[in-house]
């Protein structure tokens, strides 16, 4: 079984020699229960967790095509960067460049800097684009959204987790903890300071 799991590092590291990564990546295999090496294609299926810098990814499968530096995961996809979660049906890696794409039943969730808090942030979207480096992402498709303070729906959500800013667009609702409803078509929300900006017309019903 050593001399398997060595025979298997030792074909992975292979296979990503020369891809000249922005951060190392690693990649160890639990419960291995398939692996293909075709030309430029490693093919792995079983318990995967993938290391790059902060970024940590688990899959049940995972399809890395080293000539394009291009990896797909599925198997109930995972990727966690220090305070950030995000799932997925399918993941589309690029490496290289840290991005990832999320398709299908995506969610993401933020946690607060005190635990006792729970979550500061969740989404849920058709379709995520991240960017680790910068930790920015574009959530489009069926896209709504649950902190603290409020709930809303959008076609579109950006999200710069080092602003803590949240700009929404296409058809906004905004649901207020005291039955406020915010509707616009450009919201802005600084999560830290609780400020709600709207950009063009906006409609906003209050119960007294």
């Amino acid at each position: 079984m050593r001399t398997q799991r060595a025979v298997l590092a030792l074909a992975i590291a292979l296979a990503l020699t020369g891809v000249g990564l922005a951060a190392e990546l690693r990649i160890s295999v639990k419960e291995n229960r398939a692996f293909k090496l075709e030309k430029d294609l490693v093919t792995i299926k079983g318990t995967i967790e993938l290391v790059q810098g902060e970024v940590r990814l688990w899959a049940g499968e995972i399809v890395y095509d080293t000539k394009k530096k291009f990896a797909v995961l599925n198997g109930g996809a995972r990727l966690a960067q220090e305070d950030l979660t995000l799932w997925g049906d399918r993941f589309s890696a690029w490496f290289d460049e840290e991005k990832y794409l999320l398709d299908t039943d995506v969610t993401l969730v933020k946690k607060d800097k005190d635990p006792e808090k729970g979550d500061k942030l969740v989404l849920t979207a058709d379709r995520l684009e991240y960017e680790a480096k910068n930790r920015s992402l574009i959530a489009t498709g069926n896209v709504s959204l649950r902190e603290k303070q409020r709930t809303a729906t959008a076609r579109t959500v950006e999200y710069r987790d080092r602003e803590s800013l949240l700009i929404l667009t296409g058809e906004v609702v905004i649901q207020e903890e005291d039955d406020k409803t915010i509707r616009g078509e450009t919201i802005r929300i600084d999560l830290d300071k609780n400020v709600v900006e709207v950009e063009g017309p906006v409609e906003a019903n209050f119960r007294l």
